[in-house]
């Protein structure tokens, strides 16, 4: 089975200024399940449907390990 593109390794992905806002794209895409900065914090999957296959994706290195995600547990 074919891994899945995340934000968390996507360059054009933003984290939002404060911590109740939307992670957004800088490519403009729209990220279909708007995913928020409380799920970043929580290390929850960033898997969009908008990002898989995506022409402007920017990867900025290895993918980061489950447990290595989110800083609230």
């Amino acid at each position: 089975m074919k891994r899945k593109t995340s934000l968390y390794e996507c360059l054009e992905s933003r984290y939002p200024a404060d911590d109740e806002g939307l992670v957004l794209c800088r490519a403009g895409h729209q990220l279909g399940n708007y995913i928020s900065a409380r799920q970043v914090k929580r290390g929850q999957p960033l898997e969009c449907t908008t990002c898989q296959g995506c022409k402007n994706f920017i990867r900025m290195g290895k993918p980061i390990p489950a447990y290595e995600r989110g800083w609230i547990k």
